[in-house]
């Protein structure tokens, strides 16, 4: 059967975060277009930050930097990305224009109005949350900035239901399909758990090593895990060792954190960020991965990677059923998954898996098979490459 050939199409992938910063849409936008530079000419028009120096020539795909004095989009700065958006697609009528945030959709919504051209917009979870909700949108009056896009891609099909429940599953003209995300070959790469002792300070060959990553949010769930540590008969308590990876994004709520870790029997440490390699050490020491997840009104974990690169270095993880958590463990095969809200039932499976190593060993060597299907290849393909028919029956 002779192979379907793909035609080179111009892609113009915009993000308003700083690449290459790790995590979030950054991750997403350059793992996206490295994968899809393969069949298309690829470019991604991304922000310059002043205090920054950043080396673009070795990417695998095309970089275009603008000005951007700061870290975090503000309203005020929306009328640059709309100009910046209209005036790409008068330049280049026959790209495909790519909005890797939510920002970059308002602008191709509003641009579209004006010229004709071709756009995607991918959704994140937190995102379609907030789309009708912020104060852009009110003075725009778009309850919809995905509204005008040829393609809406979501990065789970737990973020697909939220879209199309937001949007009452009205008749469009729309393509709407799941790509999801894809795990980084390094995460698969050998790494040495020993050298997790030297960030965990006295951790010992006995120890359980309980590993969090994520930035110190209240969805992320941590106070959960706090909480089920207090719970654990002593004699796992004293062998637990829970070890919390991420920024602190509120101060206030990260000292809430630390002054309840006191309170437990288990030793609790925290550990700021880490480099790729330190914390892919830290993946293959661990003994069990957990974020549970906590239910809030304007922020869901769309997805859950990190599940998956846990997973790339055999480890097992445990998480409640919120967003798209369950779409990144299979439970009780490459972890456990219990009932969003419900901490009995997070007890229950934590005290159970750091009970049975062999419980362990299984769902781990599971938990790598399972991040091996998910790539950036397919992720690209399914973005780009999609039918039209493929593309419908996601929605």
């Amino acid at each position: 059967m002779a192979q379907k050939v793909i035609s080179r199409q111009k892609i113009r992938i915009f993000t308003q975060e700083y690449i290459p910063f790790p995590g979030g849409v950054a991750t997403y936008t350059h793992n996206l277009a490295k994968s899809a530079a393969d069949q298309h000419h690829v470019r991604v028009i991304a922000p310059e930050y002043s205090w920054k120096s950043v080396d673009d020539t070795d990417r695998g795909y095309d970089v275009r930097r603008f000005p951007y004095p700061r870290g975090v989009y503000r309203s005020v700065e929306f009328p640059r990305f709309f100009r910046r958006a209209l005036f790409a697609a008068i330049a280049e009528p026959d790209a495909l224009f790519h909005a890797a945030d939510w920002p970059w959709a308002f602008a191709f919504h509003l641009a579209r109005r004006l010229v004709k051209f071709q756009y995607y917009a991918t959704i994140h979870g937190s995102d379609v949350l907030n789309m009708s909700h912020t104060a852009l949108a009110r003075f725009l009056r778009i309850a919809n900035p995905y509204a005008n896009a040829d393609r809406v891609i979501a990065n789970s099909a737990a973020t697909l239901e939220i879209y199309n429940t937001s949007v009452g599953r009205k008749p469009d003209k729309q393509h709407r399909l799941v790509a999801p995300l894809g795990v980084d070959s390094a995460w698969f790469e050998p790494s040495d758990p020993a050298a997790a002792s030297c960030l965990v300070p006295n951790l010992k060959p006995t120890d359980l090593l309980l590993l969090s990553v994520g930035r110190l949010d209240r969805r992320k769930g941590h106070f959960m895990v706090l909480e089920a540590l207090k719970g654990l008969p002593n004699e796992l308590a004293d062998r637990v060792v829970y070890a919390v990876v991420g920024r602190e994004i509120d101060q206030q709520y990260a000292a809430r954190l630390k002054e309840v870790a006191l309170a437990c029997r288990s030793k609790v440490h925290f550990l700021g960020t880490v480099d790729q390699a330190s914390l892919r050490s830290l993946y293959a020491r661990a003994d069990l991965f957990t974020l549970p997840g906590e239910f809030h009104p304007r922020s869901i974990e769309g997805f859950g990677l990190v599940f998956l690169e846990a997973g790339a270095q055999h480890t097992p993880s445990l998480a409640t059923d919120i967003g798209g958590i369950s779409e990144a463990i299979v439970n009780r095969k490459t972890g456990m998954v219990t009932a969003p809200g419900n901490q009995a039932d997070y007890e229950a499976a934590l005290q159970k898996i750091l009970s049975d190593p062999d419980l362990r060993r299984l769902y781990g060597q599971s938990a790598r098979k399972y991040a091996e299907t998910f790539t950036w290849d397919r992720c690209a393909a399914l973005t780009y490459d999609a039918t039209s028919e493929s593309a419908v029956s996601a929605c």
